[in-house]
């Protein structure tokens, strides 16, 4: 059965809370029954009211740009 997963953080961006994010999409990528992940912003009001990002197409836009890049880029998902 396919199930989709949700992260929901708090506090500003940093390297924890950045790291904790990754690590949280890398391992829901590993995992077949996963079919989507998805961020909240703006804590529990944005989950109160629905504003989810797709984490998997910010993923994927962040290999695109990381394959042309010299360095490895940070993950940066608005306000999650």
């Amino acid at each position: 059965m396919k199930k989709n997963l949700l992260v929901a953080q708090s506090g500003g961006p940093s390297a924890a809370i950045n790291a904790t994010l990754c690590g949280v999409v890398e391992m829901g990528l590993e995992h077949p029954e996963i079919e989507k992940i998805y961020g909240v912003k703006n804590g529990i009001m944005g989950m109160l009211s629905e504003r989810f990002v797709d984490l998997q197409n910010c993923w994927r836009m962040k290999a695109r740009v990381s394959s042309f890049a010299r360095h490895r880029l940070p993950l940066w998902v608005p306000a999650i």
